[in-house]
């Protein structure tokens, strides 16, 4: 289940140029510098996208809702 957290949110974190991984019982989130954070849960993983991030997606953008969409029907 955090494997498919991880690429799930992983795929949702990338225009903002965040990497998503899953690591032991965390989820570690780099940046487009490098700087990394560790997160536990989802609410985490969104703040560190939001820091780390060039730019948070924006949830009612065509473009990310089209790609969630996607994600969905796979």
């Amino acid at each position: 289940m955090r494997l498919r957290i991880a690429r799930t949110a992983g795929e949702l974190a990338a225009p903002a140029g965040v990497r998503l991984t899953a690591w032991r019982d965390r989820f570690q989130l780099t940046g487009p510098t490098g700087k990394r954070e560790l997160a536990t849960d989802l609410a985490g993983i969104w703040r560190a996208v939001d820091r780390l991030g060039r730019v948070m997606p924006d949830p009612l953008d065509e473009t990310f809702l089209s790609h969630l969409e996607g994600m969905l029907d796979k």
